[in-house]
């Protein structure tokens, strides 16, 4: 850990001669752009980088949001087999933030954003338990509110006055790039590094924050080879911890990298090592053609409560092919990993500990009218015996139509099923045979334009099923039915309409079976500062996770899918509640 910290304060020092100087020459070379924040601002022709005259030029802008969020119970709270509708609580939320971004000098970017007020006000909560008087009455709820304007500063934050949501500094120089920040950066955060295996995976929120150092332009270009080096300190993993990379490619034919990462439960840095895990691994990538890739990654986990071994490591090769107009691809994928592998800072879905997995990937475009599609995969749970262990085939065909040749209407569809082949552990039972299941099914239709009052529409339905375990008795019995529905619409480029449905099927009497989600987006209004407006109301799910205002289906990006799916990501959350709810925002620019 000192030799890591030495290496942190060198490069450092590399930094401070060039930190704030200003260069006479405006390549875009020392620039590093900003990504955008949630208040997706696009900056303007002022707003570009500074050139050699300019010291600052700092974009700025206020976000607002003020909703009123009412809860119901729709069953009872003491078995939750009883339905009916009882008003259960009332809340006022209320946040700002004032974001600001840009070049403070050339060298030098900040991006940050400073809640101005962030408050939580409970209206009312009632005492589900019989009939106790409330917890909160509304009395006692507008009272609250009311104190408020007594010291409206302080009693609208409830973390404290001025925090930051997000605070970083980017600092470019021709040799070093060093970054330095904490809380929601998002686009604009940590960096990553994925192979076959995702082994740094970034986070939209990096929490208490981090460091990192990377090579500057100068370096980075030498001759055709192309180097990538990042050191990077964090308290996102637990109480200290590290990653890094070391990553060549010559032109677009080899590419090699090391990978790194650390993280300690220590309560003192110098202490590091004694509660410290760690990950190694090598990647590398051969591309002999334009149309075949070759790659292997081979990782290792060891530390004072991993033992290094082929228990705590995953190896991975996979061959791709794709033609020159991209029309056919395929690739297969072979793993191996051990029950204690473990990536540390990245997906460890990615890897699949304790499996050993064949994946199968082909796509075919037939003219512009149709795409086939295979997902393939077949995985040995618990590798220690390939005889006995429990093996999955799992097939998911896809399919999409596009029929904008045929029709002159910009309409497609999409399809995939998903079908499963299990073979039970044949250790407990020799007469155990391969059970096959229908796991998952979805449609998805996409219309733009069709209607004059209706400019874009969005059909989802995904059925998902889930099983009890396999006996020799009863065999492979249904357990419960999820039948997924969203309906999406932009009405006009300025409001959007939109439905979602979970049906659930099985004998438990907890079981909510009908769930339905309902709301409507204005993008822009009369009012003044033209605020959006949203509104939903839910029973029995809620699939706003992210943004009150759209729906949230499991292939969301920020959640690595790696198969096709047209669920909510909504099944059994919120079953036993019903929601109302409207708000506004403001985007001040």
């Amino acid at each position: 850990m000192k030799k890591l910290l030495t290496v942190f304060t060198l490069l450092s020092l590399l930094l401070l001669p060039v930190l704030f100087a200003q260069e006479s020459d405006d390549s875009e070379d020392f620039y590093i752009s900003l990504d955008e924040d949630f208040s997706q601002v696009t900056p303007s022709e002022e707003s570009t980088p500074a050139s050699s005259s300019e010291k600052s030029n700092i974009a700025m802008g206020l976000w607002i949001e003020s909703y009123s969020k009412n809860e119901s119970l729709i069953r009872d709270i003491a078995s939750g087999e009883i339905p009916g509708y009882e008003f259960d609580n009332s809340h006022l939320i209320s946040y700002a933030n004032w974001w600001f971004w840009g070049n403070i000098t050339k060298n030098f970017q900040l991006d940050a954003e400073i809640a101005l007020w962030d408050f939580d006000r409970t209206l009312y909560k009632a005492n589900s338990w019989g009939s106790n008087p409330p917890d909160i009455s509304f009395k006692d709820g507008l009272q609250s509110l009311t104190s408020m304007f007594f010291s409206p500063i302080y009693y609208c934050n409830d973390d404290g006055v001025g925090s930051f949501n997000k605070f970083a500094f980017n600092i470019t120089t021709p040799i070093v790039k060093t970054r330095l920040g904490y809380g929601a950066l998002k686009e604009n955060g940590m960096s990553s590094f994925e192979g076959i295996f995702n082994v740094i995976d970034r986070w939209d929120d990096v929490g208490n924050g981090y460091l990192e150092i990377k090579n500057g332009t100068i370096l980075e270009e030498l001759g055709n080879f192309t180097i990538d080096i990042l050191g990077a300190l964090s308290t996102m993993r637990g109480t200290y911890g590290s990653y890094k990379y070391l990553d060549v490619k010559y032109k677009e034919i080899v590419e090699s990298a090391l990978t790194f990462t650390s993280s300690t439960t220590a309560t003192n840095v110098f202490d590091y090592s004694t509660a410290d895990d760690n990950a190694a691994s090598a990647y590398l990538l051969v591309s002999p053609f334009r149309f075949l890739k070759l790659e292997a990654h081979a990782l290792t986990a060891f530390g004072t409560n991993i033992t290094y071994g082929m228990d705590s490591s995953a190896f991975a090769g996979r061959i791709s092919f794709a033609n020159d107009m991209e029309t056919i691809t395929a690739s297969v994928m072979q793993s191996y990993s051990g029950a204690s592998a473990a990536t540390i800072w990245g997906d460890d879905d990615s890897i699949a500990p304790d499996t050993a997995t064949t994946q199968i990937d082909v796509s075919a475009d037939i003219g512009n009218i149709l795409t086939l599609g295979l997902d393939q995969g077949i995985t040995l749970n618990t590798v220690e015996d390939l005889s006995s262990g429990f093996w999955n085939f799992r097939t998911q065909p896809n399919l999409d139509f596009y029929l904008s040749d045929l029709i002159n209407k910009d309409i497609s569809l999409g399809l995939y099923g998903v079908i499963d082949v299990d073979r039970p552990e044949l250790s407990k039972n020799k007469t155990n045979v391969y059970v096959p299941y229908i796991e998952e099914v979805g449609v998805e239709i996409n219309c733009d334009g069709l209607f004059p009052l209706l400019q874009k529409l969005t059909v989802d339905y995904a059925m998902l099923a889930e099983y009890n375990t396999w006996t020799a008795k009863k065999g492979l019995k249904v357990n419960t039915i999820y039948h997924s529905v969203m309906v999406n619409t932009d009405l006009t480029e300025n409001f959007n309409v939109h439905l979602g449905s979970i049906i659930r099927s099985n004998e438990e009497d907890t079981t909510v079976p009908f769930a339905i989600a309902t709301g409507f987006f204005l993008k822009k209004t009369p009012l003044p500062g033209s605020p959006k407006i949203w509104a939903h109301f839910t029973y029995g799910m809620n699939p706003y996770e992210w943004y009150n205002y759209s729906m949230y289906r499991r292939d969301d990006p920020s959640l690595n899918p790696s198969h096709r799916t047209y669920l909510l990501n909504t099944l059994n959350e919120n079953t036993n509640t019903s929601e109302v709810s409207v708000g506004f925002i403001w985007d001040i620019q």
